[in-house]
């Protein structure tokens, strides 16, 4: 279990990684500026990437 975290921990602190999202329409509200609870869904999706970018499935 110990070398699993430091294996996770190791894997996450020395690789840079990025998720780049596109604002889509439903995103925003009429006047252009983007909804804040978009990033909620958002974050679920980067937790999800980072996960998997270090072999959890």
């Amino acid at each position: 279990m110990e070398s699993a975290v430091r294996m996770l921990n190791e894997s996450v602190t020395s690789l840079p990684w990025r998720l780049i999202k596109r604002v889509l329409p439903q995103h925003t509200d009429h006047g252009g500026v983007m909804w804040h609870g978009a990033y909620v869904g958002w974050l679920e999706e980067a937790r999800v990437e980072a996960l998997s970018a270090t072999g959890y499935p």
